[in-house]
């Protein structure tokens, strides 16, 4: 190496500039191998670019919480949202037939948010659409849609410590009462977080210590709730968030007391 540096200086030149073309070449041949949902295609490889995060601030960020959802786990496209052709060989092609956000035609338009959603979460979508918030929005007024909760990109349920500050965007927190909406929804949100938590242990002990079935209709009431909160009917709710984390607690003492017996 001394010896090369040490040399004609043109040729110590050439060599730097061969050697930074070829770190050039290989940047970008290691961004395009990364491991990506194969229906992102030409979207990923344009919206994750280093470049696009300077020009683009704002679609970049979107797309580092469309990176860490559940939809790019799953394989949920930009396309299936957005509109567009993922497998265009340049921008304008795969931009073409994407209508703007504040398009009343656009899937992402604010009311229609919940049918585009539906699409792959008919259910909740169906519970959405029983609650006054689908009402207020069908009847013209401001009201929350899935992105409210959820975020447009990120998809993420709120949690009990951030679901009182959602709700009280609209609702406020009444000192005159006990226990108004918002409270509620935070114990409702807590209760469903501890009922995951015994669903878990129970799980990883294989529900063997219970009836037949027991732990799969446990579960299936679980998914049930996490339904039924889309009709914000919070006081049916939190009975039935109650009812099933008594049900989880006594699955739990079971399985306790049976392997307490048999240790082996």
């Amino acid at each position: 190496m001394k010896q090369i540096l040490s040399g004609d200086p043109h040729r110590v030149w050439s060599l730097f500039v061969v050697g930074v073309g070829l770190l050039l070449v290989a940047v970008p041949a290691r961004a395009q191998s990364e491991s990506t949902p194969d229906s992102t295609g030409t979207c990923i490889a344009c919206h994750r670019s280093p470049r696009f995060a300077v020009t683009h601030p704002k679609l970049f960020k979107y797309w580092l919480e469309f990176k860490a959802s559940a939809h790019y786990r799953d394989g949920v496209s930009c396309v299936d949202c957005h509109g567009g052709n993922s497998d265009a060989p340049d921008a304008a092609s795969a931009h073409r037939g994407i209508l703007a956000p504040d398009s009343k035609k656009s899937p992402v338009y604010y009311d229609r948010i919940s049918k585009t959603c539906g699409t792959c979460h008919s259910e909740i979508e169906a519970a959405y659409l029983t609650s006054r918030h689908a009402e207020r929005l069908a009847e013209g007024k401001t009201a929350p849609n899935c992105v409210t909760c959820h975020g447009s990109v990120s998809a993420a349920a709120p949690s009990s410590a951030s679901i009182g500050a959602v709700c009280g965007e609209c609702h406020g927190i009444s000192v005159d009462r006990p226990l108004n909406l918002v409270d509620r929804a935070i114990r409702v949100r807590r209760f469903q977080e501890m009922s995951q938590g015994y669903l878990t242990w129970l799980s990883r002990h294989d529900g063997e210590a219970l009836p037949t079935g027991r732990l799969t209709e446990l579960r299936a009431e679980a998914d049930s709730i996490k339904i039924a909160w889309h009709t914000f009917d919070l006081e049916g709710i939190e009975a039935a968030s109650q009812e099933l984390l008594e049900s989880l607690k006594e699955a739990r003492s079971t399985t306790h007391k049976t392997e307490s017996k048999n240790p082996d």
